[in-house]
């Protein structure tokens, strides 16, 4: 958990706020930037491969080694845009029926990935799987934000 003031988080509400609280406790190697911090050419070039408006961006984990933001997940209001080598998917929150983390593998030594499981209403899945994110704080993120969601609808 990083260290942080209790200032920090004063006066930030809803979603904004779990996406601030993740920001500050990211544990993860790779960067997650709350909506202030975001830096325009990261959100242009996001909200441009999903077709979205820079300014619906609240949210973004970038999943890039050298921070370009390329790839990533993008958190807006209502939906999650996933855009990795493996996946360019999107859906709203209130689709998500639950998240677990799991660990995969063990083979040689003993390597083993925390993957964040993201289980839809509709019976799909989507699984990321990468031992440089907080799968973790992922998940309490993505269920806080359903619950902001669901309780706001």
């Amino acid at each position: 958990m990083g260290a942080f003031g209790p200032d920090e988080l004063d006066g930030i509400y809803g979603k904004e706020y779990y996406m601030k609280l993740f920001e500050l406790e990211n544990e993860g190697t790779y960067s997650f930037y709350a909506y202030e911090n975001i830096s325009t050419k990261k959100a242009q070039y996001m909200a441009g491969s999903f077709g979205i408006s820079e300014y619906d961006i609240i949210g973004f984990l970038d999943l890039t080694v050298f921070n370009t933001g390329k790839k990533g997940l993008v958190f807006t209001e209502d939906e999650l845009l996933i855009n990795t080598d493996d996946l360019y998917e999107r859906f709203y929150y209130r689709d998500i029926k639950k998240t677990d983390v799991i660990t995969r593998g063990s083979g040689f030594f003993n390597h083993r990935v925390s993957c964040l499981v993201i289980y839809l209403q509709n019976g799909g899945w989507i699984e990321i799987g990468d031992n440089s994110i907080d799968a973790y704080g992922l998940s309490r993120t993505l269920e806080n934000m359903k619950k902001e969601v669901t309780n706001n609808s």
